[in-house]
């Protein structure tokens, strides 16, 4: 996914993870290299801005990556790790 959106020039984004996918896209905001930022995560000189996950499943990475500074955004913003 990272190199997919390299390729193509992109350098923010947002990601929609559907069944299998939301465990892509989950394993892409926890990279090893991923850097939190105001806003989200960038990995790579890519930026994952907002994150949504449909029909899946969580698991946990082998990581060191801890996304505590990340936020959901709705009314009654909270730490990504709290919710």
């Amino acid at each position: 996914v990272l190199a997919l959106l390299r390729h193509l020039r992109f350098q923010k984004v947002d990601l929609l993870g559907f069944s299998m996918g939301g465990l892509v896209v989950q394993a892409v905001v926890t990279h090893p290299d991923a850097k939190p930022v105001e806003g989200g995560v960038v990995i790579d000189g890519v930026e994952v801005r907002h994150v949504v996950l449909s029909a899946t499943f969580a698991k946990m990475l082998k990581s060191e990556f801890k996304p505590k500074n990340m936020y959901v955004h709705h009314s009654d913003a909270v730490p990504l790790a709290k919710v």
